[in-house]
Parts: C-alpha cells; structure tokens; sequence
C-alpha cells in the first residue's frame, strides 16, 4: 500500500535539486543535505507509516458497504456481501467469513435462491480454512442438494471439489477420492479445463497422503498440462508448489527448489503474500531438512515479514516453528525460545494440537540444551498429554466412524423392511376391499359368480406367492443383518488380537533399551514413555478381547470355592504404594475372616483391581477410600466407596457400557479407556452375580458387587 515514505522520497528529491542550484559549492550542498536530513528524519519518525490512500481492495469494499446501506432489497444486499467476502478471503478471511455470517441471516428471511448457492458454497470454503470441518460438510451439502434442485452443474462440480478438500483435511481419503470423481463428471460435462486440472491436483494429494509419490507426481503434471492448455498460470504456480513438496520428502532437493521458485516468481508477480508465506517458509523447512540452518533463516525471516499482513493462520505459527528450530541448530537456544512460545500461542488459538504437540517436545528439547530442567520437564508434561490426547481422540473417532457407519447400514436396512411392510399392509387393505366388493357383485349378480370366483381365487394365489417372496426377502435381510453383525465383532477382535504382539515387541525391546544405561537422560524418558504407552494399549486390546468373548460365551470361567476376603486382602496390598502416592488413605472395614463364595478366581481379582484402581484414580490427595465385605443370606456383598467428585446423574445409565468415558477427569492425569467397567459387569454376571452403582455428584460413588456364597451352590 502506497504511504507517507513516497511523500518524503520526493520532498528530499525536492530540497537537494532547489540546494544545488543555489549553491555552488559542493561542500555547502553536502553539509546542507547532512543537516535538513537529519531535520527530515525525525519528521519521518513521526509521519512514517501514514497512509496517503487507500488500496484499490479497501476502496471497492467500501464502495460495496455504501451500496448495501442504499439497496432496499435483501437479494441485492447479500450479491454485495458476497463480492466483499470474494475480495477478503485470501489476506483477510476472519472478516470474510463474518461478512458471509450476516449474508446468511438475510437468506434466512426468504426462500432458497440460485444466489445462495454460492452463500453456502464460499461458507463451506471458509469453515474449511478455519478447520471447522463439520460446518463445512453442512454448507456443502447443503449447496450441492440446491445446486441439484437448480440444475447448476458447475455449482455441483464445485460443491463436490470443495467438500472432497473437507475429507482430505479430515483423513477420510477413500470418501475424498469418490467426491472428487463425482465433481469431475460435473466437469467433463462443462468441459472446464481449469477446474479438471484442479481435480487432478487433489488426486494427487491423496496419493502423496498415501505414501504413494509417483502417482502423485503424475496427477500433478497432468494438472500442469491441464492448467497451460487453459493459459491458467495461477493453477501452474499452485501445481509447481505441491510437486516442490513432493520432491522435498523424496529429498530431491535441487528439484524441489527449482519448482518452488518458479511458483515463488509467479505469486511476487501477483503479489499473493499467504502464497509467498507458504513457499518461503518451505523453502526454510527444506534448508533445516538439509541441516543448512543459517540458508534457512533467510528464507524464514522474509517470510516473517511478509506474513506480518496476514490474519493468524497455521502457515504462519509453521513459519515461527522453523525460525525456533532453526536458531536451535545454531546453538542459539535463547533466541529459539521467543519464536516457540509466539507459535504456541498462536497455534493454541487456532486449536492446532497437532503442531502444539511438535512445539512442545522443541521447547523442551530447547529448556534440556539450556540445563533448565524444571522448564524442559514442563514442556516434555505438555508433550505426553497432548501426544496422547490425539492418540485417544483418533481411537475415538475411528471406533466412533465404525460404529456410525455400522449403525447407518442398520438404519437403512430397517428403514427399506419398514417400507416394505408399509406396502405389503397397503397391499393387504386394497385385497380386502376387492374381496369384499367382488364379494358384494357376486351377491348382487348372481349370473357372475362362478367366473368372478374363479377370477378371486386366482388374484388370491398371486398375492400369496408375493406375500411368500417378500417373507423370504426379509428373512435374507435379517440374516445378512445378523452376518454384519458377527463381522463387525470378528473385525474388532481380529484388530485387538493382531497388534498384541508388536505391542509386547516394543515394549520389551524398550525395556532393553533401558536396562543398558547407554541413553542420555531425555532419551530414557522417551522410551520409558514407549514403554508405557505400549503397555497401556496391550492392556486395552486384552480387556477388548476379554469383553467380546465374554459377550459371545467363549471364556469359560474356573468356578470354585474361593475365600473372599484373602483376595481382598491381596488386591488391597497391592495397591497400597499407589494410595500412598497420591496421598489417599486405603481401609479395610472390619469383616468374617472367611467369606466363601462360588467364583472363578481371576475374574475376581480382574473386578477388584478395576473397581479399586477406578477409585484410587478418580480420589484428590487427602480423601478416603473404604472397601467391606458384607455377609448376606445367600451371597457375599462387596462394597468400594471413594470420596471423589460422583457421577453425574445423566451419565448413570451409560456407565457400564463399552467406551463410555466419563466426564469427570482423573486427578493426576491417569488414562481411562471406557472398558473396564465393562469389563466387570460382563465378569460377574458371568459368575452369577450383580453389580451396581450409588453415587451423587460431589459425594463420592460407592460399588456394590454381590457373588454367590459357596454353601449356596454346593449341594
């Protein structure tokens, strides 16, 4: 934008001409230069920076502001919303996106029109870029189903594109291929050479997600060739960067520099500075790849500069992340430090967790270099929180994608079983009311009878035989639901079953990796945390495992005379160094030294640790927990109260289901996966037993486990 340093540049051109041509002398003219600049300098200070005029952008959104406060109709005020998001939402999307916020209230106020389908097509765009991937699926969907009801082919082709890009950002690549394919058809119908190039670009950032970079690279040239038959030097330069990426991870890096500064050329030319940000700081990222930190700084502190224009966006917190990176190869430590914490923050704001997670093990990488310890284990904390809060997130998501799509299916099956019943009970009636009508004919019209009879007879084998096939029909479907079923559990246990052994693998081969003393002490606390991880996950896959053969009368269960309360004695041993630890007192109530019930030994130590290690784990420091046995007529009663913050009531009936994890937290940070409790429900009621749970928020829950006494089956 033109300012105030083009004013003084010609002033001073000004004053030093009307100097020399009033002085003759040369030493005059230099020492009256040397003392107005020094003047003019200090003006400068203080006018530096004041704009003379406005950019040709600012002037036309003002100009479109004034149009709407003028326009009587909501149609014509929304088409000038839109052209001012259009201008903004590049350098300035957050007020883009605001704009198109208001545009949508005043579409709200009437019916559907072809204009909102470009509403919710750029709303889609935005949501995307500010990663609210579910809003952005919403707009999208909603712009193709209009785009359909007004034909708009292009506007359907672009709808497809553009929630494909929503998938992609989202990891579901097979659902983003199928979308792409479907915008692609829109396309080749309109014969649009730029928006077919565009389709191939993203087919090859789903191959280069996959690993699978030749592929990659021959969708993006054919792009490239797409884009130069349509003279789209725009679509060239975007191509040419995602091939720089490429050949930058296939570390062919001359290749990768030569692509990226022929896009850099082009984007300087149009002066697109979130393009120049992205490509300098790549630039950047390829220097650090190749430990060259020095060359990297130069590209990253242009880019720095340049992206100090644009809103907060993750291109530039992965520019100050390399900046840190890079001055922490240069053994400038304390320097590095300012440029993580700036790109912590920001990253923070735009709910970056990913990025917050690499932050974090630089910070602490950073702190260990400086001898800071205190700082380093505190960044190192955030790390393993973060690192397996993404871990449980993607499990979740996975589990909770598999479900959904499971229960989809279901939903759709159902749904086509009650249609057809709804028909076959329409058909039914329409029977009925002919037989009754031929009923009436024949009694009015004698001399019809037989054939009208005849007629009947042969109406009603018809309709049983469709009455028959349709019974069959659903009874195919009830057995495929059932065969889906039974896949569905096979799926899981397979999943459980197969990544034991790579877990025992890790973890034994990081438990050598400890016991050699040969590893630095931020090492050792990375493989401790290998370590621990995989024995967490070997345990989620045993109690996944241990769930679904209980669930199908697989596991068979040692039932016996066992003495109750020696085993709980056991579990409360064991369990008492990590009472101590967190300063939880752990009593045992006064109870007969001989409790017998009829169970299987195991299946009872698996109850109480979960229902002892639940209490310890949801227990502040300085709080009681308090296990009895209760001798009943013709059972054993086992009682664990805490003193922890209770259940809410709404969560009470999903508390023995699979995967519910509460909402309450743990009070040191302890890991839950949502199958323990399942797991104890399906153990005692496999020994003929019954469990439940008292609690109320802010007093604490106490579990009640009642198993048969052992008198009461021995006969």
């Amino acid at each position: 934008m033109p300012n105030s340093g083009y004013l003084f540049a010609g002033l001073y051109l000004v004053f030093v001409r009307t100097y020399i041509g009033k002085r003759k002398s040369l030493n005059g003219i230099f020492m009256s230069m040397r003392w107005n600049g020094f003047l003019f300098g200090i003006l400068g200070i203080f006018l530096w920076g004041i704009p003379l005029n406005v950019s040709a952008q600012d002037a036309r959104v003002d100009s479109l502001l004034d149009l709407i406060k003028i326009a009587k109709e909501d149609s014509i005020r929304i088409r000038h919303y839109l052209e001012i998001s259009s201008h903004l939402q590049y350098e300035k999307p957050a007020t883009a996106r605001e704009f198109l916020q208001i545009a949508k209230k005043l579409s709200e106020k009437s019916r559907y029109t072809p204009q909102e389908v470009q509403l919710f097509l750029r709303l889609g765009q935005l949501e995307g870029q500010f990663g609210q991937h579910e809003g952005a699926l919403t707009y999208l969907k909603k712009a193709i189903h209009l785009a359909q009801e007004f034909r708009d082919t292009l506007s359907m082709g672009i709808g497809h594109y553009r929630l494909a890009q929503v998938y992609i950002m989202r990891d579901q690549l097979a659902k983003a291929m199928e979308t792409l394919i479907e915008s692609e058809k829109c396309f080749r119908e309109l014969d649009s050479l730029s928006w077919l190039a565009d389709v191939r670009s993203s087919m090859g950032q789903i191959y280069y997600k996959q690993s699978y970079f030749h592929a990659a690279k021959q969708h993006l040239e054919a792009a490239i060739l797409l884009h130069q038959q349509n003279n789209n030097a725009h679509g060239i330069a975007r191509s040419q960067q995602n091939l720089g990426v490429i050949c930058k991870n296939e570390k062919e890096y001359e290749e990768a520099v030569s692509y990226y500064k022929k896009a850099l050329i082009y984007f300087e030319e149009k002066k697109l500075l979130k393009e120049q940000v992205y490509i300098l700081n790549n630039l950047g990222s390829l220097e650090l790849q190749r430990e060259r930190p020095q060359a990297a700084l130069s590209f990253l502190e242009d880019a720095l500069v340049l992206g100090k224009g644009l809103e907060a966006n993750s291109i530039k917190s992965m520019v100050l992340v390399n900046m840190g990176e890079a001055f922490h190869k240069l053994g400038k430590f304390s320097q590095a430090i300012p440029f993580f914490e700036q790109a912590f923050a920001m990253a923070d704001s735009l709910k970056l967790d990913q990025l917050k997670l690499i932050i974090s093990q630089g910070m602490a990488t950073t702190f260990d270099s400086l001898d800071k310890d205190a700082s380093a284990l505190i960044w190192l904390k955030k790390a393993f929180v973060l690192q397996d809060s993404i871990t449980q997130r993607k499990q979740i998501d996975e589990l909770g994608r598999l479900q959904q799509n499971y229960e989809m299916q279901q939903q759709a099956e159902e749904n086509i079983r009650l249609k057809k019943e709804k028909e076959l009970q329409q058909f039914r009636n329409i029977t009925i009311t002919l037989g009754l009508v031929f009923v009436s004919l024949i009694a009015l019209v004698l001399f019809f009878e037989y054939r009208k009879k005849n007629r009947l007879n042969g109406l009603l084998a018809s309709h049983q035989a469709s009455i028959h096939q349709q019974n069959e029909q659903l009874q195919i479907q009830n057995d495929r639901l059932e065969a889906l079923d039974k896949e569905k559990n096979m799926m899981m246990g397979m999943l459980a079953h197969d990544i034991r052994d790579p877990l025992a693998q890790i973890e034994g081969l990081s438990g050598i990796l400890l016991d050699q003393n040969q590893l630095s002490k931020q090492q050792n606390n990375f493989v401790r945390l290998i370590k621990n991880t995989a024995r967490t996950l070997t345990q989620m896959s045993q109690r996944l495992l241990d769930l679904e053969a209980l669930n199908e009368g697989k596991l068979s269960l040692h039932l016996e005379a066992l003495n109750f309360g020696e085993i709980v004695d056991e579990s409360i041993a064991a369990y008492a160094s990590k009472s101590q630890q967190k300063n939880i007192l752990l009593k045992r109530c006064k109870y007969e030294p001989e409790c017998w019930v009829k169970a299987d030994a195991q299946a009872v130590r698996q109850v109480l640790d979960n229902l002892i290690s639940n209490a310890l784990k949801f227990s502040p420091s300085h709080t009681e927990v308090n296990i009895c046995l209760e001798v009943k007529e013709k059972a054993i009663r086992l009682i664990v109260s805490d003193q922890g913050p209770g259940i809410p009531e709404e969560e009470m009936p999903l508390l023995f289901q699979k995967f519910h994890v509460l909402s309450n937290q743990p009070t040191a940070g302890e890991k839950s996966t949502g199958l323990g409790l399942a797991l104890v429900k399906k153990y005692v009621e496999a020994m003929d037993g019954q469990i439940r749970c008292e609690s109320q928020p802010g007093k604490g829950s106490t579990f009640l486990v009642s198993l048969p006494k052992a008198s009461t089956i021995f006969v």
